[in-house]
């Protein structure tokens, strides 16, 4: 039975496993690495009424879907453990059989969020996309792009870390060491906020939170649903050219013949035709894009606003993950704001350049 799991079925038999294994105590095989486990989280399941009113909404929905997923897995949770004492009735051995209180099941679903990851495996079967936890190994911190790759290992119960870049270790007492990374994921600072409780603001490029209803099968092949390619760049607030090729698709609906020169340049790789429309629509694509964007860099600038405000009554000291709230707002509002000041400067050269 799904029990409501749906797609986080794997995840829920590595967190039921993880609360078993942590119940055994000493008697476990994994108790060295329980052991080893934070105690406390960052994510968005963690965070309290306050600090969720903060998140921007992309942030929220996930933290909601998280607390969402949480519940669920702690009803199942309950059901097996009612299941276990019916078991422990008729004489054979349960699972499990004794109430897991609330801090435990946190820290559970957390540990298995945060320090578990999906991947696919070699036979490329997406049925085969599995999260797996990897004890000790699961103490490869984040980076983009990263240095260690995972790849299944011979026997089906391993994986193997792969380095994949030389790795510079500086000359020292015999000691010397050098920092290994996984990426945890490309361009969505949300996502590394609620799931695994921290800020990169180091990362190249950000999703540019660009959501199109229904999409057909066109804009679809220009990239419309890849988020590693609608992005920003945070350096400058560079906008990629998936997201001026999916703007402009869509403001050439109202012209189907040029929509379709458009799209067949995009598929035959005519990138000069290509720029010729780009051009052509300059200002037309600004101004739709601009309005977009000034909505998201207000909406960033309004939480960090709301923070400070809060901060000067002392909220920093009651409310943990604020200062962390706060960073990742501030970050994205930068690079939003990089974004329009971009679309204001072009959209000003494309009407002095209209005005002859």
């Amino acid at each position: 039975r799904s029990f409501g799991l749906n797609d986080s079925k794997l995840n829920f038999v590595l967190f039921v496993k993880l609360v078993v294994e942590h119940s055994l105590g000493e008697e476990s095989r994994f108790h060295p690495w329980i052991i080893s486990l934070p105690k406390d989280f960052d994510t968005g399941v963690c965070m309290d009424e306050l600090e969720v009113s903060c998140l921007p909404p992309f942030a929220l929905a996930l933290a909601n879907f998280e607390t969402q997923q949480l519940d669920i897995f702690r009803q199942a949770l309950q059901m097996i453990i009612d299941a276990g004492r019916d078991a422990e009735g008729n004489g054979e051995t349960p699972l499990l059989s004794e109430d897991v209180d609330d801090e435990l099941s946190l820290w559970a679903f957390n540990v298995i969020t945060t320090r578990c990851w999906r991947y696919q495996q070699d036979d490329n079967d997406e049925d085969m996309i599995r999260p797996i936890a990897v004890p000790f190994g699961d103490m490869f911190n984040h980076r983009e792009p990263p240095n260690v790759m995972v790849k299944d290992a011979d026997s089906f119960d391993a994986v193997e870390f792969i380095l994949s870049e030389d790795v510079d270790v500086p000359a020292g007492d015999g000691n010397d060491s050098a920092a290994l990374y996984l990426s945890y994921g490309l361009t969505n600072p949300h996502r590394f906020l609620t799931v695994f409780g921290f800020v990169d603001e180091t990362m190249p490029e950000v999703f540019s939170q660009l959501l199109f209803s229904k999409p057909n099968d066109e804009l679809v092949n220009l990239g419309c649903n890849d988020r590693s390619k609608m992005v920003y760049r945070t350096a400058d607030g560079g906008i990629s050219t998936t997201v001026w090729d999916c703007i402009l698709h869509t403001l050439l609906a109202q012209i189907p013949a040029e929509q379709g020169e458009f799209y067949t340049a995009h598929v035959v790789g005519d990138m000069k035709k290509k720029m010729e429309f780009h051009q052509k629509y300059a200002l037309e694509e600004c101004l739709t894009l601009r309005n977009h964007v000034e909505g998201t860099a207000k909406e960033f600038k309004e939480l960090v606003d709301k923070i400070d405000a809060m901060a000067k009554n002392g909220a920093y000291d009651y409310h943990p993950r604020l200062r962390m709230i706060r960073r990742h707002n501030a970050f994205l509002y930068k690079t939003f704001d990089m974004v329009l000041q971009r679309i204001n400067a072009r959209a000003k050269a494309e009407t002095q350049r209209r005005k002859g």
